[in-house]
């Protein structure tokens, strides 16, 4: 693909800041995403409702992009199109056979998208919540995740890595522990798709949740969930519905009279969720920026990406005050590098980060730490300029 290349910023060179380190936030639109969006935009102001089916039949070919990057075993049939990740998460826990008593597994600094959703449903099935610890859990240490599901857990809800901390969680462990004691694993995976492998199948992961403008890099509004070909079949029922959610659910539209009917079957796949009209030019963006992914591999992203962190934590790690929590080995390392930073006196992490963004370094500042989060438009030429705007910003400099 044209300008897609490890390290290569000319799809990005409308970016303001010369280290731009937010993917972990929001992705800015590459060329090649601006372009896909306007050559929708552009269709649908020639076509109008013209320009509808066929962008419903190029989303299907997103369903199996989609479906690659997680290694679903059947993408056409368990993957839903939802605008973002907590579109995912509610239409999950509302569509779950629930039964009362049944308990769902959540964790204490998980990012609000994958717990309140879940809060809500146990107030309305009457449901009981247990908390997990997401460092305990980032450890390896699971004898506490064991011993509730041994007490019986209908779901366990957890990120596949924290928003503040950037520690990867051990899916793998968790789903093998979920499939022996007959529980589900529900995953958000938006700080993850995109820059690190993830395998559904591989991880025993029942569904997962990720919107689309982070690590997948396209726009607000256009994300997906996977379900399970079993859980479809056994766990979910048709509890939120829509008009697309039917079988064949254009034809009144098309094919005369008499095809008007609210009594249809409706979807056996996942789309059945999908329950009104989409955001064409998102999904137009999104399966651009996924090619991208494709084309250059995960595998090969996250070691680029994990190899410009190397390189950085070093160099920080060693300025006074600067602490990593970051995993040590490539098995525990995500797309972020998350730092506890020893702020000058009277300096707030708002005014940190404002400073290093007056000097061309954008990061972010979850829940009291510095986040660094590159991806594979970043150049290793990036990392003087971030240790010098650090060291500056620390030494109390102004630009």
């Amino acid at each position: 693909m044209r300008g897609v290349n490890l390290g290569d910023k000319s799809l990005y060179q409308r970016i303001d800041a010369d280290a731009y380190l937010n993917y972990a936030a929001v992705s800015p639109p590459g060329e090649h995403v601006r372009e896909a969006f306007s050559s929708c935009l552009d269709v649908f102001s020639h076509k109008g409702v013209g320009a509808a089916l066929p962008q419903f039949e190029a989303r299907e070919s997103l369903r199996v992009k989609l479906g690659e990057l997680i290694h679903a075993a059947r993408p056409e049939h368990e993957i839903a199109f939802m605008p973002n990740t907590t579109s995912g998460v509610i239409a999950c826990a509302r569509a779950l056979k629930w039964s009362k008593g049944d308990r769902i597994l959540v964790f204490d600094g998980d990012f609000p998208a994958n717990v309140l959703p879940w809060q809500d449903v146990a107030r309305a099935h009457e449901l009981e919540i247990v908390w997990g610890d997401l460092r305990q859990a980032f450890e390896g240490d699971l004898t506490a995740i064991e011993a509730q599901l041994k007490q019986g857990l209908r779901l366990v809800a957890i990120s596949a890595v924290t928003f503040q901390t950037g520690w990867q969680m051990p899916l793998g462990a968790l789903g093998a522990l979920c499939a022996k004691y007959g529980a589900e694993l529900f995953v958000d995976a938006i700080q993850a798709c995109g820059v690190m492998p993830l395998d559904v199948q591989r991880d025993n992961i029942s569904y997962l949740a990720c919107g689309g403008h982070k690590w997948l890099m396209g726009t607000e509004g256009a994300g997906f969930l996977y379900v399970s070909s079993e859980a479809l079949e056994n766990s979910l029922e048709r509890a939120m519905v829509g008009w697309l959610s039917p079988e064949e659910p254009f034809d009144f539209l098309s094919q005369g009279s008499g095809h008007l009917r609210y009594d249809k079957c409706f979807k056996e796949s996942a789309s059945f969720l999908e329950v009104g009209a989409m955001n064409a030019m998102g999904y137009a963006g999104l399966s651009a920026s996924v090619d991208a992914l494709l084309y250059l591999g995960v595998d090969r992203i996250f070691e680029h990406v994990n190899t410009y962190l190397d390189r950085v934590e070093e160099g920080l790690v060693a300025l006074p005050g600067v602490r990593s929590v970051r995993g040590s080995e490539r098995a525990t390392q995500t797309g972020a590098l998350c730092l506890e930073v020893d702020l000058p006196q009277g300096m707030a992490l708002s005014d940190f980060s404002a400073r290093l963004g007056e000097r061309g370094v954008a990061v972010s500042t979850p829940d009291g730490y510095v986040r660094l989060a590159p991806h594979w438009p970043n150049s290793f030429d990036e990392i003087p300029l971030v240790l010098e705007s650090f060291a500056a910003v620390l030494a109390g400099e102004h630009s």
